[in-house]
């Protein structure tokens, strides 16, 4: 039971430490049964490994958002194709998904979103619900 709370506790305390840990991270390690986690490295491993999964998805949507950035500098000099259009709103869908699913909607501007939200509209029938 000692070692329970041992490795809880410093679950917990290496949440605080870290500053980009989001709140499923902690939700995703404590959902593990402590038979599951041997010792505080294999609780370092895990936090790692979570935050591997967040920087990897992070990346990604940078990269989408630079592409969405270039088709919309390329949408106003006149590259208006179907093909452009449709390519552009499912990046911004799949940008604005991104988001949500990070949980990372505050720290973009209303005014992006907003844009985000706009153009994925188009790419579906219905409205998605703004972060």
């Amino acid at each position: 039971m000692l070692k329970t709370k041992s490795l809880y506790f410093f679950i917990s305390a290496a949440a605080l430490i870290s500053s980009v840990l989001h709140a499923e991270i902690i939700t995703n390690i404590e959902e593990k049964s402590p038979s599951s986690i041997r010792n505080e490295l294999d609780a370092v491993d895990l936090l790692i490994e979570e935050q591997q999964k967040h920087l990897a998805r992070q990346i990604e949507l940078k990269k989408m958002m630079k592409e969405f950035q270039k088709q919309k500098d390329e949408f106003m000099q006149g590259k208006q194709t179907q093909k452009h259009a449709i390519a552009m709103v499912t990046n911004a869908r799949e940008i604005l998904a991104g988001i949500n699913e990070e949980h990372i909607a505050h720290l973009f501007p209303a005014e992006y979103l907003e844009e985000l939200v706009f153009f994925s509209s188009v790419a579906g029938k219905s409205r998605p619900v703004r972060p």
